[in-house]
């Protein structure tokens, strides 16, 4: 038999699961998850400047199989490989800034070369 305290502990942790699953904390993962991968990318370029060139390469393939081969909707996967390769061209996911994360003005002179 299962007593009340074992229920109300059981509602509370789906109700925290359900909260953390609404679209801005989704969206807050998947920008935290882009910006950590983009991090680490710059830094590994640092010392094999091939390496970007690479990985956006891997990006496109994931890309590309996900989008064709998934049986599930792969909407939050294209967004976060999509996000990922637009972070490393400059992309600034904080509404209104033209400059990239990285602070280097690198999102503006890419706008400026599109």
């Amino acid at each position: 038999m299962v007593d009340e305290a074992e229920t109300q502990e059981t509602q509370l942790v789906q109700e925290q699961a359900q909260a953390a699953l609404k679209p801005e904390n989704v969206r807050q993962m998947k920008i935290a998850m882009v910006t950590l991968a983009t991090c680490v990318v710059e830094a590994i370029n640092e010392s094999d400047n091939q390496f970007e060139q690479r990985f956006v390469k891997l990006l496109d393939k994931a890309y590309h199989n996900y989008r064709d081969n998934s049986d599930a909707d792969p909407q939050h996967v294209l967004e976060v490989i999509h996000w990922t390769r637009e972070m490393l061209r400059g992309w600034n996911p904080v509404p209104g800034r033209k400059e990239s994360i990285f602070g280097d003005g690198q999102g503006e002179s890419e706008a400026a070369a599109e």
